[in-house]
Order: structure tokens, then sequence, then C-alpha cells
């Protein structure tokens, strides 16, 4: 092959990778054109809540930032969660258990153990959740990061993990400029 015919197959080939990167950047906006509108979020946050599923705390990380996506996508979340025991749901209505861990036995709802504790959510409007580490916690709204995982004490309140995978439960919690800022904080 000759110097030339290397060039114009190089050229080419240079239009051919800029061709695919366009359509991924365009692919991509699509993608949060569709998923970063307050409905789309609500609609995502409700059927992960009917279906059992952990909040997603990470929801609208590739949305711009002061949308409302991540508080649209709670909101359909507590919706769900709370809708979850009706005949449409994948999810079973919560039923009292009991399990045992190492000997001791714990009652409740939703109950979750790990390799060294069992936890059970003591109404049946809360849940429980397993982190990554196999701690477990139970409340209301709960987030789990890579690192931890809480639930909020009160029904009201949620809780928000910032982009360090730190979490604050409390009255109206919300990432403000970075870090999670709640209206009252629960200890």
């Amino acid at each position: 092959m000759s110097k030339r015919h290397r060039i114009v197959g190089s050229t080419g080939l240079v239009a051919l990778l800029a061709a695919i990167v366009s359509g991924c950047a365009e692919l991509q906006a699509a993608l949060v054109e569709a998923e970063c509108n307050p409905d789309a979020a609500y609609a995502a946050g409700m059927n992960d809540g009917k279906n059992g599923e952990d909040m997603n705390a990470y929801y609208a990380n590739d949305c711009p930032p002061d949308a409302g996506i991540q508080a649209a996508y709670r909101s359909g979340y507590q919706f769900g969660l709370a809708h979850s025991t009706s005949g449409t749901s994948t999810t079973p209505a919560a039923h009292h258990q009991c399990v045992s861990s190492f000997g001791n036995k714990v009652c409740g709802y939703h109950c979750k153990k790990s390799g060294s504790e069992a936890r059970c959510a003591s109404t049946p409007d809360q849940f429980c959740v397993k982190g990554g580490f196999d701690e477990i916690a139970c409340g209301y709204n709960c987030v789990k990061t890579d690192f931890a995982v809480r639930c909020a004490k009160r029904p009201k309140h949620n809780c928000v993990s910032d982009m360090v995978g730190s979490i604050k439960c409390g009255r109206n919690c919300r990432i403000e400029y970075g870090s999670v800022q709640c209206d009252s904080e629960e200890s």
C-alpha cells in the first residue's frame, strides 16, 4: 500500500472515530434529557420504592445541579414505599417475622441478616437495608453508599449522601453547594 493510501486510510479512521464520539455525545445528551426531569425522576423513584429497591442516592449525579431531580426521585420513592403493599406491587405485604444470627433472635418487619447480626424494622412501614460491609440499618427513607448505610428515625425525615459517601438524616435533607444540609438533623 502506498503512503498516500495509508494517509487517506488513517484520515478515514479519524473521521470514523469522530463520528462515533459525536454519536456518543448525542446519545448521552438524549439520556440526560430523558432522565433529568422531575417527572422521570419521580417515576423512577416510585418504581424503586414500590419494588422494594434501595433508594438510589446517586440518581441525579449526571443531571444539571440544582434542578431538583434528586428531590423528585426521593418524593417518588417515598410515595412508592407508602404504596408498596398494593396488589399491583411485586413486593409482598410486610409480615411479622423472626430471624436468628449467632443465637440472637430478633423479630419485626423486613428483616435482614449479615454475617454478624440480624435486625428487623419495628413497624411495617419501615425498611432494613444491608450495607457493603454487612452493617444493617432500619428505619425510614434509607440510603446506602459504598461505605455506610443509614435510615431516618421518623417517617417524614429523609437521608441524603454527599459525593464522598457521608450520610445525614433529618428533616428536608438535600445537597446544597456540594454538602448535605438538613432543616433539622437527627443525632
